[in-house]
């Protein structure tokens, strides 16, 4: 199948924005957007350089063959709910929810419409930042077999890569998604508390650290996570570890909690290493 089809986006954010615009440079037709912020509308058309048109949903239920819904979770069924009725057979229709599964679109299967979830594998911070981000991204592609080509020809459109997940398996992948970016960032907020508590200005204890975190996601592209593992656990330094423990639960006592569960952690990784 080509897609030599008529676009169309629902919500004009980070996510929305950044797959219209990379969908447009590749050449494909985006017929309009969207959303409740007509300013969002406005900034997706000067990105993609398009004319501004205000459309509703429906509207681009009725224009689109091609629809992504790239709304936040909390509003994806209202949309699918508020458009179904005017979609027609064969449209395809793309939810790009991390944690919401094909599940709920049960009623469009029943009129042939095509549905496909494909989720980015990246964070979006700003759109400028994203657009530069997700070339050569790894997009989840929750489809039924029939559905797959389809999936496959939109992620080569996008400049991505695509590895498939079942409807079952959406939490736990979104999970992993969100220890590997939101739970990095809780992570950062915890060094930052340290290192506030040494009076540590944060822009300093960021440059100072970053070799530090740099070279570790290294190690672990390169060798492997048990292979990686350095430090206090990995040398069986139980003094230094009693110290970390002392000095935390007088300093900085929320962080002990955390400290105690990434050590059983880093415990659990010597134990198979040395397996």
């Amino acid at each position: 199948m080509s897609l030599s089809k008529k676009i169309g986006v629902i919500g004009t954010g980070r996510v929305g924005t950044t797959i219209g615009y990379n969908l447009k440079k590749s050449g494909h037709q985006i017929i309009g957007a969207a959303d409740l912020k007509q300013k969002n509308v406005r900034q997706f058309c000067q990105i993609l350089k398009l004319k501004y048109r205000k459309l509703s949903n429906v509207d681009i239920a009725n224009k689109a063959n091609l629809i992504f819904i790239t709304t936040q979770d909390a509003a994806v069924e209202k949309v699918y709910c508020q458009i179904l009725p005017y979609l027609k057979k064969g449209t395809v229709l793309v939810q790009c929810s991390g944690a919401l599964s094909n599940t709920i679109f049960k009623k469009a299967r029943k009129k042939r419409i095509i549905v496909i979830g494909l989720h980015p594998i990246q964070t979006f911070a700003t759109i400028r930042q994203s657009i530069k981000a997700t070339k050569n991204i790894y997009y989840a592609v929750e489809a039924e077999p029939k559905a797959r080509p389809i999936a496959r020809k939109l992620v080569a459109a996008l400049h991505g890569n695509p590895v498939y997940i079942t409807s079952k398996d959406k939490p736990l992948y979104h999970a992993m998604c969100v220890f590997a970016s939101n739970y990095l960032v809780s992570l950062m907020s915890a060094v930052l508390d340290i290192a506030l508590a040494l009076k540590i200005r944060p822009n300093l204890a960021f440059t100072m650290l970053e070799p530090l975190i740099k070279q570790t996601l290294d190690n672990i592209q390169k060798d492997g996570i048990e292979k990686s593992l350095t430090g206090p656990i990995m040398r069986g330094d139980i003094e230094t570890i009693k110290s970390h423990l002392k000095i935390l639960e007088k300093k900085l006592p929320h962080l002990l909690p955390l400290y105690q569960t990434l050590g059983l952690k880093a415990l659990s990784l010597l134990i198979t290493k040395s397996a």
